[in-house]
């Protein structure tokens, strides 16, 4: 079927002005005999998909010429819900027993049934894709039936539980429910329980809910760890080679104590004229995962590292993460450094982006370097043989800040906490999170480097992302 193109046949479909059957599509477009049965296939999948519809008399029609139109679903508190329409256009309104089984970010085919108020509504009449099929609530038994209460408000319907579905739940259990059969406008959905969380009050609990009501993926697919673990561990020679060799300049990262990753890293010198040379360095990740990869379809589709109190999910399977992608104390890394020559008093000179393999001298926390900048005792002692490194970064990053304020530059010191917990999981401590200077040091090297991409990016005339 990959000799049909959608195109031709809404092409046709425009031409004739009206609904057509696949037979007299097949005229119109000269498919041959032979191909016929291959054709209605392709037609049905246009179908599936949407992008045509089926009407009387088994005629096809693109769905905008019968009041149709496709997109995504937005569920609101009251139940109604907004269609968000594929491309441009204004979005539908959708009562709340217009959804019929639809819930919410469902693809679904909405017909507009009128204009109230100059706003279009319509009702759900197909859903195309569902959004999610598991839902995490309560499990709830009576003598007779036992169902689950979604978590989710915008699923305002219970889930019906067979019997032979229940497992071992006990009744008021945190269970994850999957549709078998969503039902109907007088029927309600009817699911099986996959997996007993535990009761309310369990430790871990509320962060399990999270991932599971938010779909986030706790491990990665057996194939993405397999294409992770063939990745040599040792750089080779003829790589390193190829890139500017940084391994003799001192470098640190300064990162959260809690920290498993270092992405970033900090380098400063001084040339025989007095100024400086800043180095940025960023793990290179696009070293070990190409485009369109295995693992690089996995990142895409993760999108983020999620961060939780007791854990994180990352994008990348953790031999990249946690090792090879990560700017750990002594041993060779690969990155992409931004090379920054600049005077004293913070005027750019020029700069440099280069592949380059480099060796961290050192790992910090940010609360070892602020013990520092305070005159803690014995926190002299702690910094080291990185004490000189320190203090110009802490210096150039105190005239960068100036530089940026003068500039009339925004400063968003949001109020953040921590949760702390203990060893069984249950909440101990919520800690203030204070942004102290070492975290400030660090801001202004990364907001350096991203103005100095951002400059490179405009002068080679290739798009970039701001925000």
């Amino acid at each position: 079927m990959a000799d049909f193109l959608k195109q031709p046949v809404l092409d046709a479909l425009e031409r004739a002005g009206r609904p057509l059957k696949s037979k007299e599509l097949a005229r119109e477009l000269d498919v041959p005999t032979r191909r016929y049965r291959a054709f209605r296939e392709f037609l049905k999948g246009l179908v599936a998909s949407g992008e045509l519809y089926r009407v009387k008399h088994g005629r096809y029609a693109p769905p905008e010429k019968i009041n149709l139109v496709r997109g995504s679903l937005s569920v609101i508190k009251s139940g109604a819900a907004f269609l968000v329409r594929d491309g441009a256009g204004d979005d539908v309104f959708i009562p709340a027993d217009g959804r019929v089984t639809a819930f919410h970010r469902d693809r679904v085919v909405v017909r507009i049934e009128h204009t109230r108020r100059g706003k279009l509504e319509g009702r759900v009449v197909r859903v195309l894709e569902r959004a999610r099929e598991e839902f995490v609530g309560t499990l709830n038994k009576t003598k007779h039936f036992a169902f689950v209460k979604a978590d989710d408000p915008r699923f305002n319907r219970d889930i019906l539980i067979p019997p032979d579905e229940l497992g071992d739940a006990e009744d008021g259990a945190k269970v994850t429910a999957k549709i078998i059969d969503w039902g109907s406008l007088t029927s309600a959905p009817v699911g099986s329980v996959t997996e007993v969380l535990g009761q309310v009050g369990d430790p871990g609990l509320d962060i399990l809910m999270i991932i599971k009501n938010n779909g986030l993926p706790e491990s990665f697919p057996e194939e993405v760890e397999e294409a992770a673990a063939k990745i040599p561990d040792k750089i080779p020679k003829k790589e390193i080679a190829s890139r500017l060799d940084l391994r003799d300049v001192e470098v640190v990262t300064i990162d959260p104590p809690t920290a498993r990753d270092f992405d970033d890293a900090l380098s400063m010198t001084q040339d025989k004229d007095g100024n400086y040379e800043i180095g940025v360095h960023i793990a290179d990740v696009s070293h070990y995962v190409r485009h369109d990869d295995i693992i690089d379809r996995e990142a895409w589709n993760r999108a983020t590292s999620v961060y939780l109190v007791d854990r994180v999910l990352p994008m990348l399977p953790e031999k990249l993460s946690n090792n090879l992608c990560s700017l750990n104390p002594d041993v060779d890394r690969l990155a992409m450094s931004a090379m920054v020559t600049m005077t004293p008093r913070g005027r750019i000179l020029g700069y440099r982006i280069e592949d380059t393999v480099i060796r961290s001298n050192r790992r910090f926390a940010y609360e070892e370097v602020q013990a520092y900048f305070d005159g803690e005792e014995g926190a002299t002692d702690n910094v080291g043989e990185q004490r000189s490194l320190i203090d110009d970064l802490r210096k150039m990053a105190g005239v960068l800040n100036q530089k940026r304020r003068l500039r009339g530059a925004l400063d968003f010191d949001l109020p953040s906490s921590r949760v702390l917990l203990d060893e069984k999981g249950f909440p101990t401590e919520i800690k203030k999170v204070v942004r102290t200077e070492s975290n400030r040091l660090v801001e202004e090297f990364m907001l350096l480097a991203n103005e100095i991409v951002a400059k490179h990016l405009k002068g080679l005339k290739k798009p970039a992302p701001y925000r």
